[in-house]
């Protein structure tokens, strides 16, 4: 029973997968495939290239600030939004993932990765499975809006997560009939006001999305284990100045739930 292991789009609140990812290993739970959309993209492909080096890939988000990855002014800002259609140059965030992907390839993945895009020109789902890792993330992460359309080829490319923000339709694609479906979808409740409406509408339209795709799985039979740990009060996918409870709490989290799920068994 191939299981997959679909990791969620989220910015920043991503982190939290980090914790989710070590529970399920400690826990014996390992994935025969790795799907990955967006920021969970980016978890996947080092989970997959080192199950091992989960520590690493803390560090690294431990060392993730606004200003690295998101760079410039407001007065910056709005002039790329208005001249050029996006808000920040991808540049820094692309050092960041060469940095740290440099030359590996799909190939080289323990677990076989998919990283999930949005091909601009129609609007397709694309699985990247082969080749160079780095630029597959770069076009996984590219946020309409956030970040420029990243070219692949001939066409180009956007975050994975505006169609699929839980890659489960890919997972079930692939032949996945288990799925350990990381959901980073979680908002604080109040009265809206609180950050950005865009971010929030955001959390809003992932947490509609992922509850019917994840039932549309069920009814056609396939086991779904939605780990979707509290976030608490983040109003901006760009603020990391969460990361250390994110991981924490996403540990906390996913350890009792997986107890469970095996107690169940």
């Amino acid at each position: 029973m191939p299981i997959a292991f679909a990791l969620s789009g989220g910015g920043a609140r991503a982190a939290a997968q980090v914790g989710v990812l070590r529970a399920l290993l400690e826990r014996g739970i390992r994935p025969d495939m790795v799907v990955g959309a967006s920021a969970g993209a980016v978890n996947g492909a080092w989970l997959a290239l080192d199950p091992d080096g989960l520590d690493d890939l803390e560090s690294v988000w431990r060392g993730l600030t606004k200003r690295r990855v998101f760079p410039g002014t407001p007065a910056h800002y709005a002039y790329n939004l208005f001249r050029k259609g996006h808000v920040h140059p991808i540049d820094s965030w692309g050092r960041v993932l060469d940095l740290n992907f440099g030359s590996r390839v799909f190939e080289q993945a323990r677990f076989p990765l998919t990283v999930v895009t949005v091909r601009l020109s129609d609007g397709a789902v694309v699985a990247h499975d082969r080749g160079p890792i780095s630029p597959a993330l770069k076009a996984s992460t590219a946020v309409p809006g956030l970040f420029p359309p990243q070219r692949i080829g001939d066409d180009l490319h956007v975050d994975g997560a505006v169609v699929e923000f839980l890659p489960i339709p890919t997972a079930m694609r692939l032949g996945a009939t288990e799925i350990y479906a990381v959901d980073s979808s979680d908002f604080a409740y109040g009265d809206g006001v609180r950050g950005s409406t865009m971010d929030r509408s955001g959390q809003l339209a992932a947490t509609a999305w992922v509850g019917l795709v994840v039932d549309r799985a069920r009814t056609q039979g396939l086991t779904v284990h939605r780990l979707r740990p509290p976030l608490g009060d983040i109003y901006d996918g760009r603020d990391f100045r969460h990361t250390v409870r994110l991981i924490a709490d996403g540990y906390a989290y996913a350890s009792a739930a997986v107890a469970g799920v095996q107690a169940a068994l």
